[in-house]
């Protein structure tokens, strides 16, 4: 059975992505294969692409480590680690999903930020966004690499045993 929430999270993530997307279900193949309709990218793979070349829409960072332990050591859950990241910016995300180190958390802009090609003004929106996302990196004790990515393969949010489940529940129908 889907959970509602799991059910929300698909579909917004569905609405906030572009129509297709690059993914793998490791962490390095994604880019090398034809990108796929997000909604099976969704359901079916591990590590999907976050955002393009031509917009922003979801803002992803990664923390790893936390007092010389992995942050999944530290923290033991995603309610645990909620909390202590309400605690630091007081900024409800809009999904915190499990690593194998820690935790992967995002936000949805309001809207969605336009890049500009061929135009890199001064205080353009994308450099501006790295100036947030660096000080985010450095308060909170982030994955600084990956934090500081706007597009890139991230894991994917939805629970990929959920998608196995539902498969084997409808073979068996």
């Amino acid at each position: 059975m889907i959970d509602s929430n799991e059910e929300y999270l698909f579909c917004f993530l569905l609405k906030n992505l572009p129509s297709k997307i690059h993914c793998s279900n490791n962490k390095t193949g994604a880019y090398s294969k034809t990108p796929v309709p997000t909604h099976l990218a969704l359901k079916n793979y591990k590590f999907i692409e976050f955002n393009s070349k031509e917009r922003i829409t979801i803002i992803v960072f990664d923390k790893d480590i936390h007092e010389n332990k992995t942050a999944l050591e530290y923290f033991n859950d995603i309610p645990s680690f909620y909390e202590w990241l309400i605690e630091m910016i007081n900024i409800i995300p809009t999904y915190i999903c499990q690593t194998t180190k820690g935790f992967q958390f995002g936000f949805v802009t309001n809207g969605f930020l336009t890049i500009q090609q061929g135009y890199n003004p001064k205080n353009s929106p994308e450099l501006y966004l790295s100036d947030i996302k660096q000080k985010y990196i450095k308060y909170l004790g982030l994955d600084s690499i990956a934090s500081s990515r706007n597009k890139a393969i991230f894991r994917n949010p939805i629970p990929v045993s959920y998608t196995h489940l539902r498969a084997h529940e409808t073979r068996e129908d």
